[in-house]
């Protein structure tokens, strides 16, 4: 018996947009020089051709800037190569992104 297209596990759409992440995400300015640092979770959805329908913030980091920063990023993220069919029209994913001066 096949898995409902609720069942789907799509583990690998968000491990390739957080693999364009590490390859695009600069630290902003403003948070380096202020000493900023965090974790925003961002809600992305993303059509079966790969595009950004929607993004937003569903936790904080605490700094604008930072939230800012991650919205933005998931924009110059996609279009997303679409490895496997999302069996669907789209689907909304949850992606965290940090912010660590340590790195």
């Amino acid at each position: 018996m096949g898995r409902s297209t609720r069942d789907v596990d799509y583990g690998w759409l968000v491990k390739s947009i957080r693999g364009r992440i590490l390859d695009l995400k600069q630290y902003p300015i403003e948070a380096r020089l202020n000493r900023y640092e965090g974790r925003v979770v961002v809600r992305a959805v993303i059509s079966e051709a790969g595009e950004l329908l929607d993004v937003s913030v569903v936790q904080s980091s605490g700094h604008e800037v930072l939230d800012r920063n991650a919205i933005d990023l998931l924009r110059r993220v996609c279009p997303i190569t679409m490895r496997e069919p999302l069996q669907r029209q789209a689907v909304a994913v949850k992606v965290p992104v940090s912010y660590s001066l340590r790195n």
